[in-house]
């Protein structure tokens, strides 16, 4: 009995090491906002030296258009392709509220 319970708290440990080393991608819920703008700005054909960081703030207007009050970052580079690539952009989700200023902060990553 007592090797039952031995190998019972070792199988146990076994497993659940095992859900916690696992290297699955994180759940996305692409209903979110940062979800839609991630998407709108996903280029393929980038290709970064490093991680960049900025923060876009902009209001969404009645057609549901990026309507961009100001795009915060370090490298010029990194605000010209944050405007270039979500100014007029037409929202689709149905969480965008009408006028709300929103404050996102964006990170541009390195493909490895």
């Amino acid at each position: 009995m007592k090797n039952l319970k031995t190998f019972a708290v070792a199988l146990a440990i076994m497993i659940s090491g095992n859900a916690f080393a696992s290297k699955e991608n994180p759940v996305v819920n692409k209903n979110s906002n940062s979800y839609e703008l991630a998407r709108l700005l996903k280029d393929q054909s980038l290709n970064l030296e490093k991680d960049y960081l900025g923060k876009v703030i902009f209001s969404v207007n009645e057609d549901r258009e990026i309507v961009i009050h100001a795009v915060l970052g370090k490298e010029e580079f990194v605000r010209d392709y944050i405007t270039t690539k979500l100014s007029d952009q037409v929202l689709k989700g149905d969480q965008w509220i009408v006028g709300k200023i929103y404050h996102l902060p964006v990170r541009m990553k390195m493909e490895k």
